[in-house]
């Protein structure tokens, strides 16, 4: 009933109409729609407390294009959760901090000079931050989460590709510490993207890197 006398309320108040209303469609238990006639609901509250609000959040809006329909299942939401939180994100940071801890203290070092693997990550991440705010303008977050995870797999392509380990068995050590600040640096721009949806995981990932929430 409030989506029938919101637009007069407005009118009254004197508010211009919006132009534009984003709706979100409906999630589906397979290819059915949820409804408690037909006993099929899922429990937020509880998917909430098995996996955690932000792991939760992160699906809903990642899997989810506004306006349209999307499925939900606890198999895609594991499947999800495995292959783009921890392999992801989670490996990424353990390597970063592990190494960091190995060879410099766990002091994030000073960067050198941008080569061009380097130059690509950075691109990557500032494509992250432009996508962002374009989806967020938009209303296709699930876009602009996509666009950060993106950069997510490209640090860690770059982690393969620079191979720090090996830099540190040669005893480079000036290179790896650039790698690692670069490394670090996108982890850095990747979880102030991802703050808004999981505030208290990327709360611990910028913790871990020495940031307080607002860095």
């Amino acid at each position: 009933p409030h989506c029938v006398y919101w637009p007069a309320m407005l009118k009254a108040m004197g508010v211009e109409m919006p132009q534009t209303n984003f709706i979100h469609g409906w999630w589906l238990l397979g290819q059915s729609k949820m409804s408690k006639s037909l006993g099929n609901v899922v429990n937020p509250l509880d998917v909430s407390a098995k996996y955690g609000v932000d792991a939760f959040r992160y699906f809903l809006i990642a899997e989810m294009t506004f306006g349209q329909d999307a499925s939900f299942s606890e198999e895609s939401f594991i499947a999800r959760y495995n292959s783009v939180l921890a392999n992801d994100l989670g490996y990424m940071l353990s390597r970063v901090v592990k190494l960091t801890l190995k060879h410099f203290d766990g002091a994030i070092p000073a960067p050198g000079p941008l080569d061009p693997m380097d130059v690509e990550l950075k691109d990557a991440c500032l494509a992250a931050v432009a996508a962002t705010g374009k989806g967020l303008r938009e209303m296709k977050i699930d876009k602009s989460l996509e666009q950060v995870m993106n950069s997510v797999r490209a640090a860690n392509r770059y982690m393969e590709r620079t191979a720090p380990w090996t830099l540190a068995k040669k005893g480079e050590m000036a290179r790896l510490g650039s790698v690692l600040y670069n490394a670090a640096e996108s982890l850095r721009i990747a979880s102030g993207l991802l703050l808004p949806v999981m505030p208290s995981k990327m709360g611990e990932l910028r913790r871990t890197l020495g940031l307080s929430g607002a860095d």
